[in-house]
C-alpha cells in the first residue's frame, strides 16, 4: 500500500458530499461536470479546485457496485445513475 493522499485526506467530507450530490441529481455528463465545477468553487479556495475537480471526475468514473455505498447512495440511487451513466463516468463513457 501507498502513502495516504494528503489532499483526499484533507477534502474526504467535501469528495464525497459531492459525488453523493451529483449522482443524486443524476444529470447527463455535461451537468455533472459543470456541478463538479460549481460545487468546487462554492466550497473550497481557488488553489485546490482544479485537483478536486479531477478527484471527483475520477472516482466518478470509478463508480461501481463494489464502492458506491461509501458515498452514502442507496442502491436504488446508484442504479438510477448506472442507466444514465452506463460504465459509471461522469462524461458517460
Amino acid at each position: 500500500m501507498g502513502e495516504p493522499d494528503p489532499f483526499r485526506l484533507r477534502y474526504l467530507n467535501e469528495i464525497k458530499d459531492a459525488i453523493r450530490e451529483i449522482v443524486l441529481a443524476c444529470g447527463s455528463g455535461a451537468e455533472a461536470d459543470t456541478q463538479v465545477e460549481v460545487y468546487a468553487k462554492t466550497h473550497l479556495p481557488q488553489a485546490s479546485q482544479v485537483r478536486f475537480r479531477t478527484v471527483v471526475e475520477t472516482e466518478l468514473a470509478n463508480l461501481h457496485e463494489g464502492n458506491f455505498a461509501r458515498y452514502q447512495i442507496r442502491p436504488s440511487e446508484f442504479a438510477l445513475w448506472r442507466e444514465s451513466h452506463p460504465k459509471g463516468s461522469a462524461r458517460g463513457r
